[in-house]
């Protein structure tokens, strides 16, 4: 009897090591895929939630149709639209066998993300029965990147062909304008014709504004970066748009620099050309008049990674979704007359400067530009710490 319940010890407590061992394996293996992707789901075999990795649990959604994980003593919140596609996907997985499917997912926390899952089907080891195991691989980021390519690559070469196009029309242009003008001497005591010629010089100078700008978007930028000071920079290019055909005394200007703004490194001639393309544009969509904002403000970041930031805002009719999401591609423009190159030639000149320009607008609510610029390295420093200070 004594020696029966030796060997059952024995038995129990090679079982125990034998299930602490496995216990470990479980955990290793777990942290081995976790590491491998950026998160990792397990469904059981009636296709409920027993693993949910921290990094998937949406703790911070707010939409009540979500799915709880609490079999693995966590709390874990699934989307239940996620968790059905998991579970369509493979349905008819086979053991052993893997699948690969992409998904989108619209997170509360991190906003829309693309992922690339791998399921696999195995056994669990007590009943037999099939345990279906999701590594999630987050490919948002180069998703992006190869847009972006494909962007890049194909605005090259529409650069390429408006430059030679531009540069073809050219003669063509002077050689109307020429003959024009000669014509429009000849006929100096004929008002109608007078009026027909001003015309086609009108078209002309149209046109040679279109050649401009494809040649200026054609062209690489070419910076000679200083230190500029917001101040003056907001100065001279109000003053310039305030002697221009553009302006109206039926906008008002509401300008505004906060305290403390370090000169920011750009090409002063550049900076300008931004300024005035953004306050066309502005002024453009304030037909009956409205405020044209101006705010400049420090954006964080420390040493050479500081940035400033400028917010030009106008009160006209806004733009929709589609247009925002289209405002920087070449050639696109809700403007009659426009050659839809003007905000394109925006970003180029921003992003020279190792900065970033977005769009902020909506129907009926007005339009925001906001521009980020690195501050002046030589600015940076124990003396203008000491300025700021004083």
């Amino acid at each position: 009897m004594i020696e029966n319940t030796t060997v059952l010890q024995e038995e129990v407590a090679r079982l125990r090591s034998t299930l602490g061992q496995r216990e470990q394996i479980n955990v290793i293996l777990e942290g081995l895929v976790e590491s491998l992707a950026d998160g990792v789901v397990a469904l059981d075999f009636r296709g409920e939630i027993t693993h949910v990795s921290d990094d998937l649990r949406d703790t911070e959604a707010e939409d009540p149709q979500m799915t709880l994980a609490l079999a693995d003593g966590n709390d874990g919140m699934l989307p239940t639209e996620i968790l059905e596609l998991l579970r369509s996907e493979t349905a008819d997985l086979e053991p052993s066998a893997v699948e690969r499917f992409e998904l989108t997912w619209d997170r509360s926390d991190l906003g829309r993300r693309i992922y690339e899952v791998i399921a696999t089907q195995g056994a669990e080891s007590v009943e037999d029965r099939s345990l279906t195991i999701f590594a999630f691989h987050d490919v948002t980021e180069q998703r992006a990147m190869k847009t972006e390519m494909e962007r890049t690559q194909d605005l090259a070469t529409l650069g390429q062909m408006a430059a030679t196009v531009a540069h073809e029309l050219r003669n063509p242009l002077a050689a109307i304008q020429g003959f024009a003008t000669l014509l429009e001497r000849d006929l100096s005591e004929n008002t109608r014709a007078q009026r027909q010629i001003d015309r086609i010089l009108q078209g002309v100078d149209g046109a040679n504004r279109i050649i401009e700008d494809l040649l200026e978007y054609s062209r690489e930028v070419r910076l000679t970066p200083e230190p500029v000071s917001v101040e003056s920079l907001l100065a001279e290019s109000i003053a310039a748009l305030q002697i221009s055909p553009r302006w109206s005394d039926k906008i008002d200007l509401d300008m505004a620099i906060d305290p403390g703004v370090l000169p920011c490194r750009g090409d002063r001639r550049r900076l300008l050309q931004v300024l005035a393309n953004l306050y066309n544009n502005a002024v453009d969509a304030m037909d009956s008049g409205g405020t044209l904002s101006i705010r400049v403000r420090r954006a964080g970041g420390f040493g050479d990674s500081e940035r400033v930031r400028l917010v030009i805002r106008d009160s006209g009719c806004g733009l929709s979704a589609e247009e925002v999401a289209r405002i920087f591609d070449p050639f696109y423009t809700s403007k009659p007359g426009g050659t839809g190159l003007g905000m394109s030639i925006v970003r180029r000149i921003i992003e020279a400067h190792e900065g970033s320009v977005h769009v902020v607008s909506a129907p009926g609510r007005g339009t925001s530009v906001v521009i980020d610029l690195p501050v002046s390295v030589s600015t940076i420093g124990p003396a203008s710490t000491e300025r700021e200070a004083a």
